[in-house]
């Protein structure tokens, strides 16, 4: 038997983009705010790519591969082909 329940966490949609269920990476949610293209491209995708995108930028060890990272996230979002290194 459970001894405690858990709270059920569910995607807060429109303006706030889903983000209160996501592990945090504030620079890249004022990234994708910022620009319109990209906040309308991320909202379109679903919940699971989302968290999938945010987790992929958010884990990265280190602070530079982070920003590329995200670099290479809002070029996804913006449709244009990201620069390989």
């Amino acid at each position: 038997a459970r001894s405690a329940k858990r709270p059920v966490s569910r995607p807060v949609t429109g303006s706030r983009l889903a983000w209160t269920t996501m592990p945090s990476c504030d620079d890249l949610r004022s990234a994708i705010e910022a620009d319109a293209g990209a906040a309308a491209a991320f909202e379109m995708l679903s919940y699971t790519l989302k968290k999938e995108l945010v987790q992929w930028v958010s884990q990265a060890k280190r602070p530079e591969t982070q920003r590329r990272r995200m670099a290479q996230a809002m070029e996804m979002l913006r449709g244009r082909p990201a620069k390989r290194r």
